[in-house]
């Protein structure tokens, strides 16, 4: 317990600071203490905001105040209880890998307000989640299912689509906020972890301007690992973005700048005291243009346009630790930079032509370029031009179809003509709604699939030019029913299934040509399916929800012997409640998930004969607890035990060797339980 008490008696002193402020310059505000589950208002893949009940898309929204009741510090703590959403994390590279859907992170399309985000492989592969500033999120928007008409290339899984928050209209806003937490039963200084955010917005007339600053310091976990090593690697990240707009009567216009810079530092062991230390270094700015032009009663354009330029380093230090001395290693390969430069250009124009059909036609271009020491034959760009045509045809008051086509052109691969999708929408009656949708997804190679080159004494990987870009058909259904809808409590059941069939699915082989190097193939199939259950009730104080699902991941080795299953089936539930105190302005979270054992099949060698056997990795429980309390309209302190059972790893009873970034049979998921305090101190004026 010392660790928990360190962080409380770090804080308590801030608090009495920013409680005397309070006293010093008290200003009435409206008390805007209110807690919601999930938010109604979502816009992924709409022109213009609706619920997420009416929209024809199966669609999460995640608002802010239940970020703020999670004390998250991070996306991966809100996303991690969510149902059909799994991480693990690459301790090599600091990175934490995500699936939807049983389908690999490299076909979920990250979205900050509706712009792609280009990481560390590129804008078409899987993205680091926890390089987003959390402190500047209005909502996250979960899109289950192949989105790929409306956003190209990697929404074959689905999209996340991360809303940031706008300047209060008419007000001047200032948020300030400080975070300790403990990193297991490591707590100190840098040991721990420690987030400090600004956020700031004016909005006067037509104008309006919001800024933010954030540092997030994370004094890595040593766990089981020896001397001056770190199983979990120290790392510091500076967050800092400005938004400018203007909104009158006929346009909506804004650009917002974000730059995020981290360091993350991975020391190595010593041997007579010369060490082989590595910092892994990014740097990101991402520009982005939003248009919202209103031309008619009838007729608008939307334009969304954004430029990133991403940069990351590996550099490689030799440390004497009898000495202190520190210089850059000259070793071949010690040193490295990539660069990828992404752009992106959206232009849709809604065209309302009755009450009862409305038509979407529009374009999108991303052009992506990167050059790198690990990227061979100098720098590469890939082009992609889009043309999407959609209607929304409404053939009765309760029931409307959304068909879609888009036309593709790639610089490089040879995509589909066209892929095509369909959204029906059926209001059985007042309280009963049935969706259906059916879309074809594509993923195209990327950069670092086509021309990755990587040589060590660990690593021999090499990149594929002769790839082909991954298809994918995807059948969805949903049917929800308001059980109860008064003003005093509020009940919704839902019901969801999915089937899922990639073709050519990218992944890790093999070399055919040198056994000794690894390489990207295309795998001829792989598919999933499952279903998803759920159960909300809401009361002016009371919010449940409980989810329970079962997704089965296609058994490639079925192909080669089909005695063995032809998918392999994993359960997960989740449970998330809150309860407010009204007059004490408290409220209590509980955010829990249960990850049930997950099999596969693997191919072995035993006793000179190559057998297939199943594997099974062993379940675990994910559970978060808070509590956060308003002592005015000012100050709000958020206190918490994020994985209350101490989850670290999950194992298996593999025998094969491990893969890539992985350690022996087990996966990383947490360091272990840990505490942590918040204060956030707001003014709005």
């Amino acid at each position: 317990m010392s660790q928990y008490c360190a962080v409380i008696a770090r804080l308590v002193s801030v608090s009495l600071f920013v409680h005397f402020s309070h006293l010093i310059h008290s200003q009435a505000t409206t008390d805007s203490f209110s807690i919601q589950t999930i938010s109604e208002i979502v816009v992924t893949g709409s022109i213009v905001p609706q619920s997420a009940r009416q929209s024809v898309y199966q669609i999460r929204s995640i608002g802010q105040d239940q970020i703020k009741l999670r004390g998250a510090t991070r996306i991966q703590d809100v996303l991690a209880t969510e149902t059909n959403i799994r991480f693990n994390q690459d301790l090599a590279t600091g990175n934490s890998n995500m699936s939807m859907q049983g389908i690999a992170g490299q076909n979920v399309k990250i979205l900050i307000d509706g712009i792609p985000m280009v990481g560390r492989q590129g804008t078409n592969n899987e993205i680091n989640l926890n390089q987003i500033d959390i402190n500047t999120i209005a909502r996250i928007e979960v899109v289950e299912g192949p989105m790929s008409v409306i956003y190209g290339a990697d929404a074959l899984a689905g999209v996340i689509n991360i809303i940031t928050k706008k300047a209060i209209e008419g007000k001047a806003d200032l948020t300030i906020k400080i975070q300790e937490e403990s990193v297991h039963t490591d707590y100190g200084w840098p040991a721990g972890l420690h987030q400090y955010a600004i956020n700031g917005g004016y909005s006067k007339g037509d104008m309006y301007i919001k800024g933010n600053l954030s540092r997030n310091g994370f004094g890595g976990y040593t766990g089981t690992a020896i001397g001056r090593d770190y199983q979990w690697h120290p790392k510091v990240q500076y967050l800092t973005g400005l938004v400018l707009g203007i909104d009158k009567n006929k346009i909506k216009s804004h650009y917002r700048l974000d730059y995020t810079n981290e360091d993350i530092f991975n020391p190595g062991i010593p041997t007579s005291s010369i060490a082989n230390d590595q910092n892994y270094l990014t740097n990101r700015w991402m520009h982005q243009w939003h248009s919202d032009l209103h031309i008619s009663d009838k007729l608008k354009l939307n334009t969304a346009m954004g430029y990133t330029h991403f940069k990351r380093q590996v550099q490689s230090t030799i440390f004497n630790e009898e000495t202190n001395d520190r210089r850059l290693s000259i070793a071949p390969g010690a040193q490295d930079t990539s660069v990828f430069n992404g752009f992106s250009l959206r232009m849709l124009m809604p065209f309302q032509i009755s009450n009862w059909f409305s038509f979407l036609p529009g374009i999108d271009i991303n052009i992506e370029s990167g050059k790198g020491g690990r990227l061979s034959l100098g720098r590469h760009t890939i082009q992609d031009y889009g043309f999407i045509l959609s209607g929304d045809l409404k053939l009765s008051d309760r029931v409307s179809i959304k068909p879609g086509i888009r036309l593709i052109y790639n610089s490089i691969y040879n995509a589909p003509a066209g892929i095509p999708s369909l959204n029906l929408k059926w209001d059985v009656n007042q309280n009963q709604i049935f969706k259906f949708a059916y879309g074809r997804g594509f993923r195209a190679p990327s950069l670092r699939e086509l021309y990755f080159s990587f040589f060590d004494s660990n690593h021999a990987v090499i990149g594929n030019t002769d790839l082909q870009s991954e298809l994918s058909h995807s059948i969805s259904g949903s049917w929800s029913w308001q059980l109860k809808n008064t003003e005093r409590i509020k009940t919704d059941y839902s019901i969801s299934a999915f089937y899922n069939t990639i073709q050519d699915l990218i992944n890790f082989g093999q070399s055919p040509s040198n056994p000794q190097e690894v390489t990207y193939i295309n795998i001829d199939q792989y598919k999933t399916k499952g279903f998803t259950t759920s159960l909300q009730s809401r009361t002016s104080n009371l919010s449940i929800l409980v989810t329970a699902g079962y997704t089965g991941r296609y058994n490639q080795l079925n192909a080669d012997d089909n005695t063995t299953a032809e998918f392999v089936w994993s359960p997960e539930a989740s449970l998330s409640a809150s309860y407010t105190f009204t007059k004490q302005k408290l409220t209590i979270g509980l955010f829990q998930k249960y990850t049930g054992k997950t099999p596969f099949f693997e191919s072995i060698l035993i006793d000179g004969v190559q057998r297939i056997r199943q594997s099974i990795y062993t379940d675990y429980s994910w559970t978060d607890l808070s509590i956060n309390k308003n002592f005015n309209s000012r100050i709000q302190v958020s206190a918490g035990i994020r994985n209350v059972f101490n989850v670290k790893q999950i194992v298996s009873n593999s025998i094969s060797p491990s893969g890539v970034h992985t350690t022996g049979n087990s996966q990383s998921i947490g360091y272990g339980r840990s505490a942590y305090l918040g204060i956030n101190y707001s003014i709005i004026k």
